[in-house]
């Protein structure tokens, strides 16, 4: 199996965090798609997003949460992620929707407005941001007060969706105050998994930083 993904994305981490946690083995295809990389990309999907998992006969699988659901199935020998019972099974894919609607895609708006300068942000986009996130951290709050992980012992798709934003979280807007959530990260923050994640990020994250902070001809 192919993964075409990037370091960077938390779409691309919540991806690597089943395949890492799994141990199966896949490919690894780092695209850029701010980069020349993008036009080859589009002939592979024409959609142009990451990640997308490519089986061997060339079937295509897009969207990160259908990717990890492939794994649970179709790849692993028993559902590792998704939980057999039809009830938790549902209620693993709601806070998987919700950490992808609520806590990713927020914390991507004010990443991006904060990138502009001040006087071309979009106030009432942040401030949209900042409603859903205080909500959704209000959830996990209220999830997470039996401790552990958030289905009990085991890692779920719903853990995969929530911990790699939670790393942008603590630069863009930071949960202190939420005890349970915060105890929540400390704990993915010593997985393997996501260690390995996040050392393989930090190369480009370095070049990002150093690119923005120098102007885009360096």
């Amino acid at each position: 199996m192919k993964l075409y993904y990037h370091p960077i994305s938390t779409y691309s981490q919540k991806v690597l965090l089943a395949f890492y946690e799994s141990g199966v083995h896949f490919e690894p295809k780092i695209v850029n798609l701010s980069s020349e990389e993008r036009t080859d990309y589009l002939k592979i999907y024409p959609m142009g997003k990451i990640p997308l998992l490519v089986l061997n006969d060339g079937y295509r699988i897009p969207e990160s949460s259908v990717i990890i659901e492939y794994l649970d199935t179709e790849v692993l020998t028993s559902r590792a992620f998704v939980p057999n019972d039809p009830v938790l099974a549902r209620k693993v894919r709601f806070f998987d929707r919700m950490a992808d609607l609520y806590l990713n895609n927020p914390l991507l708006t004010l990443y991006l407005e904060s990138q502009k300068e001040v006087s071309q942000r979009d106030e009432g986009q942040q401030e949209r941001a900042f409603y859903q996130l205080k909500n959704l951290f209000d959830l996990l709050e209220d999830a997470l007060k039996k401790g552990g992980w958030l289905f009990g012992e085991s890692l779920t798709l719903a853990d995969f969706a929530v911990i790699p934003p939670l790393a942008l979280a603590c630069e863009i807007a930071p949960f202190h105050d939420y005890k349970n959530l915060q105890l929540y990260w400390e704990n993915a923050a010593t997985l393997a998994s996501f260690r390995r994640i996040q050392d393989e990020a930090e190369p480009y994250l370095a070049g990002l930083a150093a690119k923005t902070k120098t102007g885009p001809e360096s």
